[in-house]
């Protein structure tokens, strides 16, 4: 069989000249609990050169395929069936002598972590010469000069191979690391989650450096990703897995255009498409993926199905060929053209107010917020300079009454700082902010209580955001005891009850004696936007509040905090690197850059028409949905400068292709602009002779 379609390669690949061919491969893990079928049935092929994405919700056994393939299956796994033929060799039955020699070399592995992948304490560049002496017998200067060759192949600095991983910025790590997978220029690359938690722009930067490199070295590739719309970009074919097994396997255009498992058609329509913003409504699929110790008989997905039929419980799906791919379910022909919307019976998203020009309820006035930087004891003892980083720097904006608020822009540009800074857990260096009349600067520690129970803070990390040791009735019931909001205990109880319920942790006693280590990802940040919403407050901070969960996860916890805004009438500083959720999510949009910000204005304008070349350059680093989508040119150079350093003038200026004179000395200052944004780029406001 043939895929007949042209990929990011630029080439037609066949299936007939399978490099890697995974057929019901089980790989289990036999633990105190029971045994963990962590894949139960998966099957995939990769052609000489092709890029295949590997698909689906955090557990459905994706990682373990890709450790399966390069036999690194921790304790207590083991592979227990299928075959894993690598160009005619089932690496299953290899010896792990023969193992050793075949992973670098042939095949190996960029690891979704790069600072886990580097070992701390020695210098990259040893690392990869010491992989290329290992499996190409070079001497020591020879694996030198070739770890420098590929320093510059991945855009680092040769100088940079003497320094630790702790040195480098996360986009450099993961450049390192794809140095490293390509040392023994192996023929398949395994990249697992290699942008997942780097920056819009970076993320762009790697995907390309990635795409480059396959073309260059005519390297098979297999991504796996939980972002739909990073696969679509990237690769050729896509696997979609759910519970161990392969669902659905086709070319991405066909997949991604008309999907046919309803599973697929739900994660493919919970992405957020900044070209249609909010007239899009995203998708949640229903439920919880199944519990892999007793997993369920039959198609694994029924219980989740809105198309299940009593042979789908009873009998599991048989793969086969449909619409020029291949899927396993029981009723796909039916499926084919059946939108999302209706099979799901998807309730409409809710309705979005137009926000009114009104007092603002958030009023933040020349705010600066700077951390000194420590130095070593002798330095700081005979040293009188004090170095500064330069989190929030000059900042003005106002939020406005019942309105959802973006802030944008890369790791370390000050949003959470910004953002800290509101609810008080930072004092700022200078600047003056004003909530709902309220001058914060001249409020006392006996009107803090009461601040605070008026403005709560969704933080970035849902576990660490709870205490382990408290149940899920204690984590949201503490904040009612701390304010007195409850009578008793049965009036606690019922509002603790009613918290969850709203939230759709339904029903409530199923959840209520729970410890955070027995929730998924979902469920925990569920919990904390209930411990949020117990004091009723007027704003909420929500800091990345879905950034480490998966799309279908993600968009149910996006439409919660919409209904919560719309029942509520809370206001929402949402705090987002990614410009798709923001573009979906907000009314507004403030794009940081370096402690500034750069332009501000409304949502809908600024997706469309960026005026600031950065953000300009975020928009075009933003991954499509749509495979047929051209990508833009990625315009940001680099990776930003040292907070504690910025540079004079635009603090942009080093990584923009618009860069004037004028921009390395003068400070742009934010002007108005057409349609209500502000722009601080001298490209759009007169430069001062």
């Amino acid at each position: 069989m043939t895929t007949g379609s042209k990929g990011a390669s630029g080439n037609q690949m066949s299936e007939d000249i399978s490099l890697l061919e995974v057929e019901n491969l089980r790989t289990h893990f036999f633990t105190d609990r029971g045994v963990v079928k962590a894949v139960n049935g998966a099957w995939l092929k990769v052609a000489k050169g092709e890029a295949l994405g590997l698909a689906g919700e955090s557990g459905c056994g994706k990682t373990t395929v890709a450790h399966s393939i390069m036999r690194l299956i921790p304790d207590p796994g083991q592979i227990v069936d299928g075959s894993i033929r690598y160009d005619g060799r089932d690496l299953v039955v290899l010896s792990e002598e023969e193992m050793r020699r075949t992973r670098w070399k042939e095949i190996s592995m960029v690891f979704q972590s790069a600072m886990n992948a580097l070992n701390p304490v020695m210098r990259v560049g040893d690392q990869i010469a010491d992989a290329v002496r290992f499996h190409k017998s070079l001497s020591k200067r020879d694996a030198i000069r070739t770890a420098e060759r590929l320093f510059e192949e991945v855009g680092l600095a040769k100088e940079r191979l003497d320094n630790y991983p702790f040195e480098f910025s996360g986009g450099m790590k993961q450049r390192a690391i794809i140095a490293l997978a390509l040392s023994c220029e192996p023929r398949l690359v395994i990249a697992d989650e290699p942008v997942t938690a780097l920056d819009v722009t970076i993320q762009s930067q790697i995907l390309s450096l990635i795409t480059e490199l396959r073309r260059r070295h005519q390297t098979s590739i297999i991504l796996i990703s939980h972002d739909l719309s990073v696969i679509s970009e990237t690769c050729d074919k896509v696997a979609v897995m759910y519970a161990g097994r392969t669902i659905e396997y086709g070319d991405v255009r066909s997949v991604y255009s008309k999907p046919i498992h309803p599973y697929t058609k739900g994660l493919i329509d919970a992405i957020p498409n900044m070209e249609r913003g909010k007239a899009k409504t995203l998708f949640s699929i229903p439920g919880q993926p199944p519990d892999l110790v007793e997993p369920p008989t039959g198609c694994a997905f029924h219980l989740r199905c809105p198309y299940e039929k009593p042979v789908c419980k009873e009998r599991r799906p048989e793969r086969r060929r449909v619409e020029g791919r291949w899927v396993e379910c029981h009723f796909a022909e039916e499926l084919i053209d059946i939108q999302v919307t209706a099979l799901y019976n998807a309730t409409k998203q809710p309705m979005r107010r137009e926000t009114k020009v009104s007092d603002p309820i958030v009023q933040a006035s020349n705010l600066r917020k700077l951390f000194q930087i420590r130095t070593g004891l002798v330095t700081g003892a005979f040293s009188k300079r004090r170095d500064y980083l330069h989190a929030v720097d000059d900042v003005s904006f106002d939020i406005r009454r019942g309105e959802i608020f973006g802030l944008v822009g890369e790791s370390g540009c000050g949003k959470t700082t910004l953002g800290r800074c509101l609810v008080k857990r930072y004092e700022p260096t200078s600047g003056r902010i004003v909530v709902n009349d309220t001058d914060l600067g001249l409020l006392k520690k006996s009107g803090l209580k009461t601040y605070r129970r008026n403005i709560q803070m969704i933080f970035q990390d849902p576990y660490e955001a709870l205490d382990p040791r408290q149940s899920v009735y204690d984590a949201v019931a503490e904040p009612l005891k701390v304010h007195g909001l409850t009578e008793d205990r049965e009036q606690e109880r019922k509002r603790v009850a009613e918290l969850l319920e709203l939230l759709r942790l339904i029903p409530p006693q199923d959840y209520i004696d729970k410890f955070p280590h027995q929730l998924s990802g979902g469920e925990r940040q569920r919990v904390v936007i209930a411990r949020a919403m117990a004091l009723s407050p007027k704003i909420i901070v929500a800091d990345e509040p879905v950034s480490m969960l998966d799309v279908s996860v993600r968009a149910g916890v996006l439409d919660i905090l919409l209904q919560l805004r719309e029942t509520y009438e809370v206001t929402i500083l949402f705090i987002t690197h990614d410009l798709a959720v923001a573009s979906y999510m907000t009314d507004r949009l403030a794009v940081m850059y370096l402690g500034e910000i750069v332009e501000i204005g409304p949502t809908e304008i600024i997706v469309n028409e960026p005026l600031h070349p950065y953000t300009q350059a975020l928009m075009a680093s933003v991954p499509s949905s749509d495979p047929l989508r051209k990508r833009r040119k990625v315009l940001a150079r680099g990776e930003p400068p040292n907070p504690a350093n910025p540079p004079t003038g635009c603090r942009f200026h080093p990584r923009c292709q618009h860069a004037m004179p004028v921009c390395c000395t003068k400070k742009p200052t934010p002007v108005a602009y057409e349609n209500d944004r502000f722009v601080a780029c001298f490209l759009h406001t007169p430069a001062a002779s």
